[in-house]
């Protein structure tokens, strides 16, 4: 141990290796706000598909999507979108009908439930938290609509058929 280490570690300073952080995008308890936050602001009263929530997690993680995403939109859905399909969703997914804030209905839909509307009603009164999340969430809200991703689901199909 050299001198300066050791009068430091005489006065009380300590050097031991702590965990490393992980960070907010990739924590459980952030997914599972926003995907509250997507079937509340963005899922209607049918519910919202699996498609379209993964469409909407890619959109607030990346910029290029997002402007992908206002094209389909304001195209009323008539070009094709990348749908990513992230496993970290599904988790949230799972955890939130775990906890009781999500559930999945008949129609495959999935819907938020009272606990789930509470949490995002606390979300949304902290003008604080999850700013850009809140402002993406809204200025797309009903915009992407089921029937839009159903038509792209159907080229989809189309074009996988032919192959």
């Amino acid at each position: 141990m050299s001198k300066e280490l050791h009068e430091l570690t005489q006065n009380g300073i300590i050097f031991d290796m702590k965990p490393d952080a992980i960070p907010y995008n990739y924590r459980i308890s952030y997914k599972v706000s926003l995907l509250c936050m997507i079937l509340k602001m963005c899922g209607g009263r049918r519910g919202c598909s699996l498609v379209k929530i993964h469409i909407l997690f890619s959109v607030l993680e990346n910029d290029k999507e997002l402007g992908d995403l206002r094209k389909f939109i304001h195209q009323h859905g008539k070009m094709d979108l990348c749908v990513h399909f992230n496993p970290s969703v599904n988790r949230a997914l799972e955890y939130s009908m775990a906890y009781k804030l999500v559930t999945q209905q008949v129609n495959g839909r999935y819907k938020l439930l009272p606990k789930g509307r509470l949490l995002v009603d606390k979300i949304m009164r902290d003008y604080c938290l999850l700013m850009e999340e809140k402002n993406v969430l809204d200025d797309i809200s009903i915009n992407l609509t089921e029937e839009m991703i159903s038509e792209m689901h159907e080229r989809w199909q189309i074009l996988n058929d032919e192959d």
